[in-house]
């Protein structure tokens, strides 16, 4: 299993999953107050159930810089449907769950690899991996709630990207190898 730490304007985040297979699965939390690290709320597990079926191999997260926001995603699947599901919690507020959005596989078992909030834009970057291809996706997403939302997705055939980086303030590098050489 995937663990993701996040950091916030004021505390630091530990994201993790429960597999069990006599309970629900959920996304547990671990907050540690960046001003007050000896704080007994790092002892507290916070835990929330997943609606869905969310094997939860992979949890990604990242902030939404300047605030105490912060977006996870793991693989869901919802109606039959596979696809990548993102939320949105406030951690400041016992980690309680904002709003969340189902992104679907167009065609193929793709679960979420990594995960990016770009703060001049204020979208995310999601890459996907293909779980029965070597293929990865690169979403651009609006984490916002939103009746009907809009999203970008880049495909480039024959590359496997494995990591998103931050080139400027609304650019990104994405690093990966090719099957062609």
């Amino acid at each position: 299993m995937n663990l993701s730490n996040i950091e916030t304007e004021n505390y630091v985040i530990l994201v993790g999953g429960n597999i069990s297979p006599s309970a629900s699965n959920s996304i547990c939390f671990r907050r540690i107050m960046k001003y007050d690290v000896l704080s007994t709320e790092r002892d507290y597990l916070y835990r929330f159930d997943v609606p869905h079926i969310e094997p939860s191999t992979f949890i990604y997260g990242t902030q939404i810089e300047g605030s105490d926001r912060f977006i996870t995603s793991t693989f869901g699947q919802i109606n039959g449907i596979d696809g990548t599901i993102l939320r949105t919690f406030k951690a400041s507020n016992n980690l309680v769950m904002m709003n969340a959005q189902f992104i679907p596989a167009i065609g193929e078992k793709m679960q979420p690899y990594e995960l990016t909030y770009v703060q001049a834009t204020e979208k995310v970057l999601l890459l996907q991996l293909s779980t029965t291809n070597p293929t990865t996706r690169i979403y651009t997403i609006d984490p916002h709630a939103t009746q009907n939302y809009q999203t970008i997705w880049e495909y480039s055939p024959n590359w496997t990207f494995y990591l998103l980086d931050m080139y400027s303030s609304d650019k990104y590098i994405a690093m990966g190898t090719t099957g062609l050489t």
